[in-house]
């Protein structure tokens, strides 16, 4: 959705907390991750408990998955307008490491 277009399915909500990633740097721009708590449910949408059981199959190594946001295109780049996305496999512990 364009930010700088209202659109009717636009939904609002106050947050409840936030979790930064416990490496976040904001000088040099890494681990700009954040886990955001809704303090109410989005309409339309089933709830979600927990992403990383093994139970999940979601944290299997080689599994895609889809990432979303509003970031910034390039380092000193401007904030995007419109959702980005990329496709990221899975990696191991080890391999990320």
């Amino acid at each position: 959705h364009d930010q700088s277009v209202p659109d009717l399915c636009e939904q609002r909500h106050e947050i409840a907390y936030v979790v930064n990633h416990p490496d976040f740097d904001r000088t040099r721009g890494v681990n700009d991750i954040s886990l955001i708590f809704l303090a109410t449910a989005v309409k339309g949408y089933p709830s979600i408990s927990k992403l990383d059981t093994v139970d999940s199959g979601l944290t299997m190594v080689g599994l895609n998955h889809t990432v979303i946001g509003w970031g910034k295109t390039s380092e000193e780049g401007d904030q995007s307008m419109l959702p980005l996305q990329a496709t990221l496999p899975v990696v191991s512990n080890k391999e990320c490491a």
